[in-house]
């Protein structure tokens, strides 16, 4: 298993763009910095044995973790769940979103645990300094989109998210809004990991898009997500991606976690 001590020692201690006074009013304001942040998507089932090591490795990254270096998402896929144990944080769009990336990248097959780095196929596991590595060199590039939003959490138990991404790069960008949750449990009592209590960071419970940009490259967010049933406000978090419609790499990405 690999430590994630070599990303700890690079990266200090979570920032975050909301203010102590919006975090009280359930609001989150942020933007996106001028240099490209990393989209580290996982795509995981709590039905695969070999999944709960790569689930570990990246809940570890989130003591350390600055949200102007990394965006971290865990997409749990759906094909496992004929094979013993019903996943509750699956779905069929997770499926088809790994699917979609697998034939961007001429890939014949998707498997369990995948992790993607800038749209592209990425094994950190075994490999310390490879995250740190490829971090450093993502991160020394410009954005070729700036992102802007504001959260607000509604009396209904919805959240509404409005802001804009703006794209300079090409015409066909699509972005992404995403909300994740922290610190999630399950028992599992069939399949290849019965006995075992799985724990799980960065699970994506609600994805929009893609949303399409305009003939200027400004793509609008005006966007309603219900909280999940039994969910912590402190716990969930808000990812906005854009990516480049055809290759799949990142234009940027920006989150604001801890605030709503």
């Amino acid at each position: 298993m690999t430590s994630p001590r070599p990303l700890a020692a690079a990266l200090t201690a979570a920032v975050l763009s909301c203010s102590a006074q919006a975090a009280l009013a359930g609001i989150c304001e942020w933007q996106s910095p001028s240099h490209r942040l990393g989209l580290l998507e996982l795509y995981t089932s709590e039905g695969c044995s070999s999944c709960p090591p790569a689930d570990r490795w990246l809940s570890r990254l989130r003591p350390a973790l600055r949200q102007d270096k990394l965006i971290p998402l865990a997409f749990h896929v759906d094909y496992w769940n004929q094979l013993g144990w019903p996943d509750r944080f699956a779905s069929p769009q997770y499926t088809r979103r790994q699917q979609e990336a697998a034939e961007r990248n001429r890939a014949s097959f998707v498997y369990t645990p995948q992790f993607l780095l800038d749209g592209a196929d990425f094994r950190p596991l075994g490999a310390p300094d490879l995250l740190q590595s490829r971090l450093g060199a993502l991160n020394a590039e410009p954005a070729q989109a700036r992102i802007s939003a504001r959260a607000r959490r509604e009396a209904n138990g919805s959240i509404h998210i409005e802001g804009q991404s703006s794209a300079n790069g090409p015409a066909a960008a699509h972005t992404f809004v995403a909300l994740y949750e922290h610190g999630l449990v399950s028992a599992v009592k069939r399949g290849e990991n019965a006995g075992q209590t799985l724990r799980h960071d960065y699970v994506v419970r609600a994805l929009v898009g893609p949303l399409r940009a305009d003939p200027d490259g400004v793509t609008r967010i005006d966007q309603r997500m219900a909280l999940p049933a039994g969910a912590r406000t402190e716990q969930l978090g808000i990812a906005i991606f854009t990516q480049d419609a055809t290759t799949g790499r990142g234009l940027q990405a920006s989150a604001a976690e801890g605030c709503l």
